[in-house]
């Protein structure tokens, strides 16, 4: 029965977020049973079913296991709804994650950028998941060594956080801290230092002195000083 399959799901849904991963594709794998006998494979809710096994393979690091799932539920969700669709573009963007992991960058920018364009048209250049997205890429980018691209996209996700958020928030002293990092492996420090003592002062104002993040910024700008050999001012 139908309601038995959604028990069952949630039941895997407590135990993925206790971190039971085992437990929680035991019941997901139930349910998967359920909805393709009573549905088929090509329904919504067989695609769910398919989408969070993937994901619980994703946080076992059971690779290969997760991206079989996933493109099952990315094939059922363009046969419903089509490519333009949010639900395509979480497929897209959770394979991506996928790839990124292994160390896959290129692969997983490109998955990532189906879901950007996907988002773009479909939710907005404005959206915490476009910006999520462009992050993401970014990351990917940095990855590879391709610096530049990856502050280019940087700069995208702080303008958007920055709107959504505000200029102070501490997600969007870390994006710029990652910008930082990225002009500092092109060798442009006092860019780098431009940005990382921002970044310093949105946490200092936001998190404290005493913060982990804190600690990082200060870490961050003391081996720019150190590149730069300036060491009195390292030791600071």
């Amino acid at each position: 029965h139908a309601d038995v399959a959604i028990t069952y799901s949630n039941l895997g849904n407590v135990y993925y977020y206790l971190g039971d991963y085992k437990k929680s594709i035991d019941y997901e794998r139930q349910s998967l049973n359920i909805r393709k006998e009573l549905f088929g494979a090509y329904h919504i809710n067989t695609a769910i079913s398919y989408s969070n096994i993937g994901q619980i393979y994703y946080k076992l690091s059971m690779y290969s296991e997760a991206l079989e799932n996933m493109a099952m539920a990315l094939d059922v969700f363009i046969n419903i709804f089509g490519e333009e669709h949010s639900k395509t573009a979480i497929c897209y963007n959770n394979i991506a994650d996928v790839f990124s992991d292994v160390g896959h960058y290129d692969t997983a920018i490109k998955y990532c950028n189906k879901a950007l364009s996907i988002r773009l048209n479909v939710l907005g250049e404005e959206h915490e998941d476009t910006i999520t997205t462009y992050n993401s890429i970014a990351y990917n980018f940095y990855s590879i060594g391709d610096y530049n691209s990856a502050i280019e996209y940087y700069a995208k996700v702080v303008t958007g956080l920055e709107r959504l958020l505000g200029a102070d928030h501490p997600k969007v002293a870390s994006v710029i801290c990652n910008m930082g990092s990225a002009y500092g492996n092109l060798r442009n420090y006092d860019k780098a230092l431009e940005l990382q003592l921002r970044a310093l002062d949105i946490r200092l104002a936001s998190l404290g002195e005493m913060h982990a993040d804190t600690a990082t910024s200060y870490n961050n700008i003391g081996d720019i000083y150190l590149d730069t050999n300036e060491y009195d001012k390292a030791l600071e």
